[in-house]
């Protein structure tokens, strides 16, 4: 028992005593004995009213000790202004306790969340990330068990990661071996090979056949050659010859991009690259924005729901 609640015991007793003094000695005056229990506790009372310590603890025994005061005396006016700021101080230092709580039960979800971020980080492959994570826990709180566990697991990712560079390296200085025999190999084929691509060259380099006919929508029937590498079909008319498309197309509800699609040509083969708005679908099935597939002879182009094309290939 610390000396300051001993004193409130002490101080209790004696005024719970003045009852049983008052039986003992009936002739004694019981207003003398209150004064004498007012003497005793108001030197009490002040000091600790002086010293005001901040703390739950403290403040319940100011407000403990003018409550026995005012219990002597309910017109103290002195006691009844202690008392006032006791509860004041008392209700003060509760809530600095009740947010000091809250505060420490933050910092300890922070904690758990940078735990579930660097296991997550771990779990990625981002070793980096996880070690960064757990040493600022452990810097914060060194003998966590959770960031202790989770270094030693990032450790040892790392050296297993290591270990597979090793074999990686080994795995590519096989792979240039076999690819010096490669090209020893292809030295002998290109000289045997010389003729065909030259045979090759000069049918890709010949015409094309490849034809668009608009078989539904504005300009039904039109049959349009496509004899360039990349060839565009879109409303825009262009100012240039590299912003213009080769087959210009229109509708009424204004569906058709400026540059709906491209045609691209590359050894012979064609393949449809959509780049519209409202969408280019081929046989039915809709490409994704930005995606191609490759053109067959008899294909259907859908351009926005509203214009038609079969592309005729030979």
């Amino acid at each position: 028992m610390s000396p300051r609640t001993a004193a409130i015991a002490l101080a209790l007793v004696l005024v719970c005593a003045g009852p049983a003094r008052a039986q003992q000695a009936p002739t004694a005056d019981p207003a003398a004995a209150a004064r004498e229990d007012l003497q005793r506790l108001l030197p009490l009372a002040r000091e600790r009213e002086l010293a005001r310590e901040p703390g739950v603890r403290p403040a319940e025994e100011r407000l403990e000790l003018w409550k026995m005061v005012l219990l002597i005396d309910p017109d103290h006016i002195e006691a009844r202004m202690g008392y006032d700021r006791a509860r004041e101080d008392l209700e003060t230092a509760r809530s600095a306790e009740q947010n000091a709580e809250q505060a420490v039960a933050e910092e300890s979800q922070r904690r758990e969340e940078r735990l579930r971020l660097a296991e997550s980080a771990l779990y990625l492959g981002n070793f980096g990330r996880a070690e960064t994570l757990v040493e600022e826990l452990l810097a914060a709180e060194p003998d966590n068990p959770r960031a202790l566990a989770l270094r030693a697991s990032v450790r040892s990712a790392r050296s297993a990661r290591a270990g597979q560079l090793r074999w990686w390296i080994l795995a590519a200085v096989l792979t240039v071996l076999a690819l010096v025999l490669v090209v020893l190999w292809i030295r002998w084929w290109r000289r045997r090979a010389a003729a065909a691509a030259e045979r090759g060259s000069a049918a890709v380099a010949a015409p094309s056949a490849a034809r668009l006919k608009v078989t539904e929508g504005v300009g039904r029937g039109r049959m349009v050659p496509v004899d360039r590498d990349v060839f565009r079909i879109g409303a825009a008319q262009g100012d240039s010859e590299d912003r213009a498309n080769h087959l210009v197309l229109s509708d009424a509800r204004h569906l058709l991009s400026r540059y709906h699609c491209e045609v691209l040509r590359a050894r012979g083969r064609y393949t449809l690259l959509d780049s519209s708005t409202n969408g280019t679908s081929l046989n039915g099935k809709r490409l994704k924005p930005g995606g191609h597939r490759r053109l067959r002879h008899g294909d259907e182009i859908v351009l926005a729901g509203v214009t038609r094309l079969v592309f005729l290939d030979g």
